[in-house]
């Protein structure tokens, strides 16, 4: 059974107990309550203070979901309660699930709570009908106190980029010493570049665990979602700034944030606390330390990194202990760990762990070896021009007979219309020869496809996809679906399929540069290769995740 950390039970103990009893159920939602246009199959998470006639907090979550959705929601009623409500601990809990009642038991445990069992739950039934969906105030993204030095570090470690040489796979372990926190294992996120950022794992466990979920979850949303909230970590991920609320890159201005093209999101996550995008003090605090200690052994040994081994490397770093300096009632008060003194050096140790990275790699090979469905990013070079067109009939069939090399395949479709959807790739002619000739020992081209994928943080993408004919697929695009241009051309490729019956093709051509990229002319077309086009479920694929990824070797 999962339990809080050691951090969150601090937090929760310093909190004032109060002699309440609080009533607590999950049900699913009655048809006649429409809560914010929630769809059906839905059921709702309650917990209310009896003696104030108050609803504390609410969740809408899934039917079927676990305890764990119960206790995210206490959680929130115990900390950051609706309006007016302050946060408290209660002294006993209600609930008329005999189940629910004993998994509280054990999660309260150290916390001072009674849970007991109630075969009916009045308050709530009297309530029910008439909840208002919740509308919690916002929770600042940080610490005052701690927004520019995590910043910061935040600004260093995109301007050093470890996602270049680093695969997700590749764990460095920092463990703060005289700390009581258990050693971070920081994984890298950002080689296939999607998301980009480092998770800070908080113990081996929940590593590994979360590794073998991944590899055994089945194609579910509903488990995709389940996986996701089994972390247990701090994470820093960076966001497209058009994608972040204009209050939140105020704030991260007004702390230094200088960088304009992304915008770092600090959080974490727990199977219990589930995942929010804003840290508390000691968490800042963990984080700060943590992210100085990983800049510094990346500048340390980024050469014997970038050589694309993980060796063994090991290093140790003293670093001041954050002291943050706030008002108080009697003037400013540090704000520090317990038994903490001002200016402290504390010991940080890093080190690499290559023997784990190995058992993560052989934790996935099973499943690549037999699905084959490793998406590439190494076919098409990077700074190749690519771009949805659509190219005329009498082009093509000259393109087929006139060039010296051609599609590759063994035999030519029928094209019905007087136009034929292309994914043209334009590069330098040296880069352009060599595509062709990768393009060829895989046999050719199989298909062309746009996959459904979703970031960490829940944003949407579409994936283009190419899949040649030794059953290979490879990355050729990530585009976002509020991007008026992509899908402006992805509907006109689409209606252009349409006509004819799904043939496309992919069209090799130099001239990367000046006048003609963008808009190659005849002599630049060096190369055709036929494909089908196809939808994303004959992939078998499903929505692709942002997760730690294993390279296979």
């Amino acid at each position: 059974m999962s339990v809080l950390n050691r951090a969150t039970q601090r937090r929760l103990q310093r909190l004032k107990q109060i002699s309440a009893i609080w009533e607590g159920d999950q049900r699913p939602l009655p048809s006649q309550v429409a809560l914010g246009g929630a769809e059906e199959g839905l059921q709702c998470v309650l917990w209310v203070d009896v003696a104030q006639s108050a609803v504390r907090a609410m969740d809408m979550v899934e039917l079927g979901a676990g305890p764990e959705v119960v206790v995210r929601t206490l959680l929130r009623a115990i900390e950051t309660p609706q309006s007016p409500a302050l946060p408290a601990r209660p002294k006993r809990l209600l609930v008329r699930n005999r189940e629910l009642q004993f998994f509280l038991r054990g999660v309260l445990q150290d916390l001072g709570i009674t849970v007991d069992y109630a075969p009916e739950l009045p308050f709530i039934d009297e309530i029910f009908d008439g909840l208002a969906q919740q509308s919690s105030a916002s929770t600042p993204t940080l610490p005052p106190a701690a927004a520019q030095p995590l910043f910061n570090l935040a600004e260093q470690l995109w301007r050093r980029a470890p996602w270049e040489f680093l695969w997700d796979h590749e764990v460095i372990s920092v463990e703060i010493q005289s700390w009581d926190t258990e050693p971070l294992y920081a994984t890298v996120m950002g080689r296939l570049g999607m998301e980009r950022g480092v998770i800070f794992y908080r113990s081996r466990d929940s590593l590994l665990r979360f590794r073998q979920q991944i590899v055994d979850q089945e194609d579910d949303d509903h488990d995709t979602e389940a996986v996701f909230l089994s972390q247990d970590c701090l994470f820093l991920l960076f966001d497209q700034v058009d994608e972040v609320e204009e209050a939140d890159i105020s704030f991260a201005k007004a702390s230094g944030w200088q960088i304009s093209e992304v915008y770092p999101v600090f959080g974490s996550l727990h199977p219990l606390e589930g995942g929010r995008p804003f840290l508390y003090d000691e968490e800042a605090s963990v984080l700060q330390v943590a992210l100085t200690a990983l800049t510094r052994f990346l500048k340390q040994h980024t050469r014997q990194l970038e050589t694309g081994d993980f060796p063994k490397l090991q290093s140790q770093c003293r670093i001041p202990s954050p002291v943050w300096r706030e008002p108080g009632p009697n003037g400013p008060q540090l704000v520090e760990r317990e038994l903490r003194q001002a200016g402290e050096l504390v010991t940080v140790a890093v080190e690499t762990l290559p023997n784990l990275a190995d058992s993560l790699v052989n934790l996935s090979e099973p499943d690549l070896e037999s699905e084959m469905l490793v998406l590439r990013e190494d076919l098409l070079p990077e700074d190749a021009l690519i771009k949805l067109d659509t190219l005329p009939r009498i082009l093509v069939e000259s393109l087929r007979q006139d060039r010296p090399v051609d599609s590759g395949t063994a035999s030519n479709p029928v094209i019905e219309g007087d136009q034929l959807p292309v994914l043209l790739v334009q590069t330098s002619r040296p880069k352009a020869l060599d595509l062709i000739t990768q393009i060829k020992e895989a046999g050719g081209l199989k298909a062309i496809a746009f996959n459904p994928g979703e970031s960490l943080l829940g944003d949407v993408y579409e994936l283009g996809v190419i899949q040649t004919n030794d059953g290979n697929l490879h990355l050729f695009g990530e585009f976002e679906n509020q991007d008026r241009s992509y899908t402006k051309a992805k509907r006109r490729w689409e209606k252009t399929c349409q006509k004819t019956s799904g043939y496309c093709g992919l069209v090799v051509a130099m001239g990367a540069t000046g006048q003609s990229r963008g808009n190659p002319q005849p002599r630049h077309l060096l190369a055709f290769f036929d494909a089908q086009a196809l939808p994303a479920t004959e992939l078998g694929l499903g929505v692709l995740q942002a997760l730690p990824w294993v390279e296979p070797e």
